[in-house]
């Protein structure tokens, strides 16, 4: 075999294990290659020490309690931190509206999916975790809490990132 191909393959097996030993660690670096430096339309994975602000969402088996809209500026770096009050597991996903409706309907259909994503929380009973988002453009998202256990359609929280 070449030699120059085989140090090629040793490097590209590193960086695909570090990426993948990473991966559903929100807002680490492993993410923020994985997903390209264009990220997603509504941001990418924060840096921890760059976040600016912390908006804290509680969840339990009867309601999601979330602070509403969120005012940002684009750029900014925030912290979701999710307290999962209940007996049952809960999440919280960020994105556009039809990209959380979509997620909504493909959940109830399969329930027992694991997905994993930098800007999803699946969050233990009696536990906490977050996400760490930078919003890079300008618009209107959401983030919203679909779990099974709770009724109608969930509970949706508007993001407005301006100028």
């Amino acid at each position: 075999m070449n030699p120059g191909r085989t140090v090629l393959a040793a490097l590209l097996m590193l960086g695909v294990g570090g990426v993948l030993a990473h991966g559903g660690h929100a807002g680490t670096h492993a993410d923020a290659v994985a997903m390209g430096a264009a990220g997603t339309p509504f941001g990418r994975p924060g840096e921890a020490q760059k976040v600016s602000r912390t908006v804290a969402i509680d969840m339990s088996d009867r309601a999601c309690q979330t602070p509403g809209d969120v005012a940002l500026r684009v750029g900014e770096t925030v912290r979701f931190l999710v307290r999962n009050s209940g007996r049952e597991m809960h999440e919280l996903v960020i994105g556009t509206l039809s990209g959380l409706q979509e997620h909504a309907a493909a959940a109830k259909k399969h329930a027992d999916v694991d997905h994993d994503e930098p800007y999803m929380a699946h969050v233990e009973p009696q536990t906490s975790q977050s996400i760490v988002w930078q919003f890079t453009r300008v618009g209107i998202f959401y983030y919203g809490c679909h779990v099974p256990v709770l009724p109608g359609p969930g509970v949706i929280g508007r993001i407005t990132v301006a100028r």
